[in-house]
């Protein structure tokens, strides 16, 4: 299940994958993480347009784990490999909690429910750093 992930990311990375719209905020903000101009607030939420008023996602976690790769990387594969790797550690936690539960069974079981998952999505979600994607298989290694 790994192999995917980084297979994605790094095809990406050397078809010119460019982040556009949110995603080339986040490797702004990403860049933006350990200086002075440090993000503090989570990404804009479309909640503002029912709400009248600009709401934010609680904390920028994500800028901060994609800070590293996006610094070693430069912006636009350190998007693409710091989600795909934010995804491998997911996945990889899948594995090791559902073998915790279930032994050897238990954890392949979930991860060919996780791959088929990931099939289904495509290939570019798993390397996507959109909130509503990034989080899908972090999710699936909280259940």
């Amino acid at each position: 299940m790994v192999i995917p992930i980084a297979v994605a990311a790094v095809r990406a990375v050397a078809h010119h994958w460019l982040p556009i719209g949110d995603n080339a905020l986040f490797q702004i903000r990403a860049h933006d993480v350990g200086t002075s101009h440090h993000p503090w607030l989570g990404t804009w939420s479309s909640a503002s347009v029912d709400a009248g008023r600009d709401l934010n996602h609680p904390g920028p976690i994500l800028f901060d784990l994609l800070a590293i790769p996006v610094r070693v990387f430069g912006g636009r594969a350190g998007v693409a490999l710091g989600t795909a790797a934010v995804n491998v550690v997911a996945v990889t936690l899948v594995a090791v909690m559902a073998r915790r539960a279930g032994g050897r069974g238990g954890a392949l079981a979930a991860l060919a429910a996780t791959a088929w998952m990931a099939y289904t999505m495509g290939s570019e979600l798993l390397f996507d750093p959109w909130n509503p994607h990034v989080l899908i298989l972090p999710c699936c290694a909280m259940l």
